[in-house]
C-alpha cells in the first residue's frame, strides 16, 4: 500500500504566535530580538534626521512564530522587501546560481590538471 505523508509547514505572525503560544512565544522572541541586536544587523536612527523620502523608503522587518516538530517555538525574522520591488531592477536583485553540471565539470577540469 501507498501511503502520502503531509507535511504542513505553518507560522504565524508575531500577534497571532503571541496568543497562541503565549510565555513560549515570548521566549522565542526575545532569543531572536537578542540574536539579531548580538549581530549588529540593525542600526539605530533617529527618525527627525531623515528625510521625508528615507522615511518613506525605509523597510520594515517582519518577525513570525513557527513551532518546530520537537514542540520548541522559533522566532524568524526577516524584512518586508515589497516596497523595493519598484526600484531595483531584477538582474541587480537576484543572486546567481552556479548549475551542477557547471560546478562538477569545472571540478573534474581541476582534479586532472592536478
Amino acid at each position: 500500500e501507498d501511503y502520502v505523508i503531509h507535511v504542513i509547514i505553518t507560522q504565524y505572525s508575531l500577534k497571532a504566535g503571541m496568543k497562541i503560544f503565549e510565555e513560549r512565544g515570548e521566549k522565542a522572541t526575545m532569543k531572536k530580538l537578542k540574536q539579531l541586536h548580538d549581530m549588529q544587523t540593525f542600526q539605530p536612527v533617529d527618525g527627525n534626521e531623515l528625510s521625508r523620502q528615507q522615511r518613506k523608503d525605509a523597510l520594515a522587518s517582519l518577525m513570525f512564530l513557527k513551532e518546530k516538530r520537537n514542540g520548541e517555538v522559533k522566532g524568524r525574522a526577516c524584512v518586508d522587501g515589497r516596497p523595493q520591488r519598484e526600484t531595483i531592477r531584477k538582474e541587480e536583485a537576484a543572486s546567481p546560481t552556479a548549475a551542477t553540471e557547471s560546478v562538477t565539470l569545472s571540478s573534474v577540469i581541476d582534479a586532472h590538471e592536478r
